[in-house]
């Protein structure tokens, strides 16, 4: 007889993620040049385990596009979430460099001017488009942290998303350091 589909032989909680990632995959449309990498497995309280699986193209990730596969003890998938991009054909050479990525971004926004890199700039794939991911800090009267998303062919930036959760004076109301935090897939 047949295993149903929630069923998995595997033992390994990454190979069973791709087996029924694999059997499902006209629906999930991840297409031609993807490939699937397992970023976290997570195991709740209940002994459950969560596997989190980035879409990347051509090495790339592709930001968004993540899908979340639950197991239970036995081995058994009992349920599938999250997305991919639909087929992509997209060439992974940039037009820019990173460093002329930050400069655009500089540029596109004058009032935050005096960046700070935080890390460096990543090629990655956002809404079909090839784009640098650039994290940046600002250092001016109001602290920022950003992650901007630079189209990596004509320069325009693409996005730029906050990554403060909070940030207040220190107890004098004095200069205290920003953090941020990211979301999965961003």
């Amino acid at each position: 007889s047949t295993p149903s589909p929630a069923f998995a032989p595997e033992k390994n909680p990454a190979d069973i993620a791709r087996s029924v990632l694999k059997r499902i995959e006209k629906r999930t449309q991840a297409g031609t040049g993807s490939f699937l990498e397992v970023k976290r497995i997570q195991k709740d309280n209940l002994g459950n385990l969560h596997i989190r699986i980035q879409q990347r193209y051509k090495s790339l990730p592709v930001i968004g596009s993540e899908m979340v596969v639950h197991i239970n003890k036995n081995n058994e998938v009992f349920g599938v979430n999250g997305s991919f991009a639909p087929v992509l054909k997209i060439d992974p050479t940039p037009a820019l460099s990173g460093a002329q990525a930050l400069d655009r971004i500089q540029k596109s926004d004058p009032d935050n001017a005096r960046f700070s890199l935080d890390g460096k700039a990543h090629l990655v794939i956002l809404d079909g488009k090839l784009a640098y991911e650039i994290a940046v800090k600002t250092t001016a009267a109001t602290p920022g942290a950003w992650n901007y998303y630079v189209d990596a062919i004509n320069g325009n930036v693409i996005a730029r998303l906050d990554r403060i959760m909070r940030a207040g004076p220190g107890p004098s109301g004095s200069h205290v350091p920003v953090t941020g935090h990211r979301l999965s897939g961003e």
